[in-house]
């Protein structure tokens, strides 16, 4: 296995041969960690967009690139298209004890939810998720922080079995999220991310497994004293995307363009968490628009073959 890119900052980083792998220096580098980039590059998305920082809920306008923090630096935010299809201003509360304004935290005003005994519920309505295929994946998602209580569930019930088909529990202080419902083999994955400031991104998976099926039930219930919200979201995704500001319902997804030279190379892309993945590809010259995978990047990089 070759050695990991390194970028040596003996000599000056700004110049090719400080980026090496296996003792090859790069043909052109694009570092969107350090702002060093050999060659010019553009970000194109038709829409605003949000996303987290330091400091709280950032947002830009279209085309505008964001750079979110990855380990000890920074790297470029690329995301596909969505919809959140989850009207947010739609909700039933169900034997709670109050719903109400919370704190607003990192720039996200939060609404508090209060129940005695975890058996109330707040239900989302107007999902549209009718006309859907089987099979298809929705992510329900929301932000979270603690109240007086730091535990909540999500449930999504896809069908009319009059309960939740997919369901976790997610605990902040233990920043856990584990799978406690799973009927009819939904195939369900739960994740819970930090994002600063005491806010986290809880997010639940399930899927469509029958033709008639429907948005029954969409809930965060479980919480015995106070937890606060905010921002839900439902998609048609694998997992959470960046939220979808109200009163907007989509975001436009980003294209990432990169001038690159002619030639077959390995081309080495490094996401926001270091890991990297090595392709070989053949250029024409001029406009490249990698096939990112990855929804953050640090770096990509060149090398002839």
């Amino acid at each position: 296995m070759e050695a990991s890119l390194l970028k040596n900052q003996l000599g000056g980083c700004g110049t090719l041969a400080t980026y090496l792998r296996a003792g090859r220096p790069a043909i052109a580098v694009w570092d969107f960690d350090a702002a060093i980039h050999t060659a010019p590059w553009s970000l194109t998305r038709a829409s605003g967009a949000s996303y987290f920082d330091a400091s709280g809920l950032q947002t830009v306008t279209a085309n505008a690139a964001r750079y979110v923090p990855a380990g000890t630096g920074r790297a470029l935010k690329i995301e596909p298209a969505t919809t959140n299809r989850l009207n947010p201003a739609q909700t039933s509360a169900v034997a709670l004890s109050a719903v109400a304004a919370g704190p607003v935290i990192g720039g996200v005003a939060l609404t508090r939810v209060t129940d005695d005994d975890g058996a109330g519920y707040l239900q989302f309505n107007e999902a549209a998720i009718s006309g859907l295929s089987i099979g298809t994946i929705l992510t329900f998602s929301c932000i979270l922080h603690a109240g007086a209580s730091h535990v909540a569930d999500l449930w999504i019930g896809i069908g009319t079995t009059g309960a939740a088909r997919t369901g976790a529990r997610y605990d902040l202080v233990a920043q856990t999220a584990i799978i406690n419902r799973n009927a009819d083999n939904t195939a369900p994955v739960a994740t819970l991310r930090a994002l600063g400031n005491g806010l986290f991104e809880a997010s639940l998976r399930s899927k469509i497994i029958t033709g008639s099926d429907s948005l029954e039930l969409c809930r965060l219930t479980g919480v015995i004293g106070s937890i606060d919200y905010a921002l839900p979201q439902i998609e048609t995704s694998n997992s959470a995307t960046s939220r979808v500001l109200p009163p907007a319902t989509s975001r436009s997804a980003e294209v990432l363009s990169l001038t690159a030279p002619a030639g077959v190379f390995d081309a080495v892309l490094t996401d926001g968490s270091d890991v990297e993945t090595v392709t070989r590809v053949t250029l024409a010259g001029g406009n490249w628009q990698p096939t990112t995978g990855p929804t953050t990047l640090k770096r990509v990089a060149l090398y002839s073959v």
